[in-house]
């Protein structure tokens, strides 16, 4: 499989997790800034595993707002994608990870299948559009009030999106 990660290397606490998904995920993934790219670049891969951190009320980053017309370009049909995505469940806990929904809402009509599910279990916060039958659609990270949770979260969804790959 084929695998490219996509974010923005001018947002330091994503490209941080990016960084460790990499190193978790081992060979053949290839890194992307979404700030440098087109659409296009998402035929490329098998597996597309994007990150996105949610802003003030559940928006996304302004460079994530621009590159949304990008995904007009790509026929994303069985395209298997994962999503993680920061938050910070205390300063936002009433949209908490909520960019994951808005990159989702809009991956999915162009026909990719969403892999990464995970337990919202562990996590203290009052509301999240990134809730799909009681999980998150990706996974969603804490820098700012779990770090110390940060590797074993990654750790999990690695070796989960993989067994979902071949499924």
């Amino acid at each position: 499989m084929k695998t490219g990660i996509f974010y923005s290397f001018s947002s330091g606490k994503t490209q941080g997790v990016g960084e460790r998904i990499v190193k978790e995920f081992g060979d053949n993934i290839e890194i992307n800034d979404i700030e440098e790219i087109d659409g296009s670049k998402f035929l490329d891969y098998d597996l597309i595993i994007i990150g996105v951190s949610t802003w003030f009320d559940g928006g996304l980053p302004d460079y994530w707002e621009d590159f949304l017309p990008e995904f007009d370009k790509a026929d994303l049909s069985n395209k298997k994608v994962a999503i993680f995505g920061l938050g910070n469940q205390q300063g936002y806990p009433e949209n908490f990870g909520d960019a994951i929904s808005v990159i989702a809402e809009v991956l999915e009509p162009h026909g990719c299948r969403l892999l990464g599910f995970t337990s919202t279990d562990g996590y203290d916060f009052e509301e999240s559009k990134s809730i799909r039958e009681g999980k998150f659609m990706g996974l969603v990270i804490d820098e700012e009030t779990q770090p110390e949770l940060t590797v074993d979260r990654i750790t999990n969804w690695v070796t989960q999106i993989k067994k979902e790959y071949n499924s």
